[in-house]
């Protein structure tokens, strides 16, 4: 077997696995193991061979083991894979990749310290995708020839399903605010409802901080981990969360007369506020749990009871006694404290009274890296609003929030896709059809969205005179807000990539400089062009957010969208938008609720077809 690098089983573009187990040479000895379904490492001697005989092998083709040996060499055929050419110091007779239960062995060894960090990144980033190139063993084919299979429509039917109840879910949380502007706008002066939107914007800034951003970790600990492992995630992040809370809202009560001088409010609203963030960061691992669960129904259940207590108390706080701002931020209280003590019994089996610190160590490397993505996510959130208040008063301020909750509809529908999504691709990921599943995803978002971004822009006249009397003007916003967080939901589907290769340190100067144009063209507008301006310049942060995620993410995990009947299905909203603008009311909606319909129908139906000789293949 050569050294060098002309040696076996190597051409012009890369090397292949051609090499026998027994042809493996008895240099310094490596092993890695690569995948998410074996729980622990493989006994390996230095030929590959399995210490224990009845250890089932298949190799990339589907070969079947014998006495835990490989039967056949790797040799190129069915599901062979070619990999670019490895790094200095790992040459191709090195690797055997074997195929055990959806893992990835590298035999080899004994000597970790044997390669460098670029060839374990070349392995991690090569390696780590074969299961995803190819066509796999036999037996694991899409389905019933020229369509997708039956697995492909229950996993869609189920991300279809979890979408409905997060989407209601989060539209229900999200209606709170919504249902009660009729009542702010009649009730409180435009000065104080102003000061209503900043306070919100500033608390969800500050909740990040209650947070750390785990989220993300906690789903993809909890949810393939088995009922022990789950103790100790869901133990770990409680503890931490209600650690780090008592803290922060300690410091906060502490200095909360400078803080409210700071804003311009009372300092009983920042205590207020900082007891409401303490209960939500109790409450966020017990609701996460039931999202990793599926336990959808009960997840509903919990955000049914925050809206009733929320309405319900603002009503009586607000509307019949009148306590203003004050009434508003008890009611919120109330109904936070409400959801905690509703939701605890069902994380209380797995509540144990320890911290795990290599646990808490692991969440905390996956979710730090993205703190300072959603701050920056909340600098754009919240800059708009500050820069607002400064530029142009309080009073447009409160008229463009109003604009802003409408156009913000569109996010009911990209924060049950979110809540939806992550799960289902961390759990989908490593399957051979997922990048043509996730790109039907993609495809079927746009065209639903485009539907509800009209449906939202030309209805926003029609409601605001009984909606929000005196806050007309905010109509204009609306559009281009909804077109935002549209934007937005492409940038939360090009993550797949980010989160499977736990690259999230790639996110934080993308954010980062969305946030940074975000403010730019706020400076730049908003004194030229008053609120619309800083809309506009929140659509062109989230677009340039988006579109840079997915420039880096390609590479990370390959997903084959439809570019070109994204871009149609686009041009028909449009279309159809400038269309009905220039027609009567009655023609107005007959295109709006047929037009566009029969078009994004059209244009999905053709996609399919144009993709049913790939799927033969």
């Amino acid at each position: 077997m050569g050294r060098d690098r002309g040696g076996a089983g190597q051409d012009k573009g890369g090397f292949h696995h051609g090499l026998h187990p027994q042809q493996q040479p008895s240099r310094g000895q490596y092993g890695i193991r690569l995948g998410v379904r074996c729980g622990k490492g493989l006994p390996l001697d230095r030929h590959g061979t399995w210490t224990e005989p009845s250890a089932d092998l298949t190799d990339l083709r589907g070969e079947r083991s014998q006495g835990g040996r490989l039967s056949k060499p790797l040799l190129p055929g069915r599901g062979a894979s070619y990999l670019p050419q490895p790094p200095r110091g790992l040459f191709p007779e090195d690797i055997l990749p074997i195929r055990r239960a959806g893992a990835l062995i590298i035999p080899g060894g004994e000597r970790r310290s044997y390669m460098g960090w670029r060839q374990r990144r070349w392995i991690s980033r090569g390696l780590g995708r074969l299961p995803l190139r190819g066509k796999g063993p036999p037996g694991e084919g899409s389905g019933r020839k020229g369509g997708p299979g039956p697995e492909k429509k229950v996993k869609l039917r189920s991300l279809v399903r979890h979408m409905s109840v997060y989407g209601v879910s989060d539209a229900v949380n999200r209606a709170t605010g919504f249902f009660l502007i009729p009542l702010y706008t009649r009730v409180l002066p435009k000065e104080d409802y102003g000061s209503l939107a900043l306070l919100y914007s500033v608390l969800a800034f500050a909740g990040v901080l209650y947070t750390w951003g785990i989220s993300g970790a906690f789903l993809r600990d909890f949810t393939p981990a088995e009922e022990g492992e789950r103790r100790e995630v869901f133990s770990t992040t409680l503890g931490f969360l209600g650690g780090c809370g008592l803290l922060l809202s300690g410091a906060i009560w502490a200095f909360r007369g400078r803080i409210g001088a700071l804003l311009g409010v009372g300092k009983g609203l920042v205590g207020l506020g900082a007891s409401i963030l303490f209960l939500d960061s109790l409450t966020l691992p017990f609701l996460l749990s039931l999202r990793a669960r599926g336990r959808s129904g009960i997840y509903l259940g919990l955000t049914g009871v925050r809206f009733s207590s929320s309405l319900a108390g603002n009503l009586l706080l607000v509307g019949f006694m009148k306590r203003g701002l004050q009434g508003v931020f008890e009611a919120n209280l109330a109904a936070s404290g409400l959801v905690l003590l509703c939701s605890f019994p069902f994380g209380l089996p797995y509540i144990r009274p320890k911290l795990v610190l290599w646990r808490l160590k692991g969440l905390l490397s996956f979710g730090l890296p993205y703190v300072p993505t959603i701050l920056a996510d909340r600098v754009i959130f919240l800059s708009d609003r500050a820069l607002l208040k400064l530029l142009a008063g309080l009073k447009v301020l409160a008229v463009y929030n109003v604009g802003y909750r409408l156009g913000m509809v569109v996010l009911f529908y990209v924060r049950a896709l979110e809540a939806a999504w992550v799960p289902f691709f961390l759990s989908t990921f490593r399957e051979r059809e997922a990048p043509e599943l996730y790109s039907r995803v993609f495809l079927y978002y746009v065209a639903a969205g485009g539907f509800l971004w009209l449906c939202i822009s030309l209805g926003a006249h029609l409601v605001l005179p009984w909606y929000a009397p005196g806050y007309e003007d905010a109509s204009s916003v609306v559009p281009v807000v909804a077109s935002a967080y549209l934007v937005y939901g492409l940038y939360v589907q090009f993550l797949v990539g980010v989160y499977t290769e736990r690259r999230t340190r790639l996110l934080p100067p993308i954010v980062g400089a969305s946030a940074g144009l975000n403010l730019g063209l706020n400076f730049l507008l908003i004194p030229r062009i008053g609120m619309i301006g800083a809309a506009w310049a929140t659509l062109a942060a989230y677009s340039a957010m988006a579109l840079t995620l997915f420039l880096r993410a390609r590479k990370l995990y390959p997903v084959p969208y439809d570019f070109l009947r994204v871009g149609g299905l686009a041009s028909a909203a449009g279309g159809t938008f400038l269309l009905a603008s220039l027609l009567p009311s009655v023609l107005r909606w007959g295109v709006v609720l047929v037009g566009y319909p029969v078009l994004a129908f059209g244009l999905i139906r053709l996609s399919s077809r144009d993709k049913k000789p790939l799927l033969r293949k």
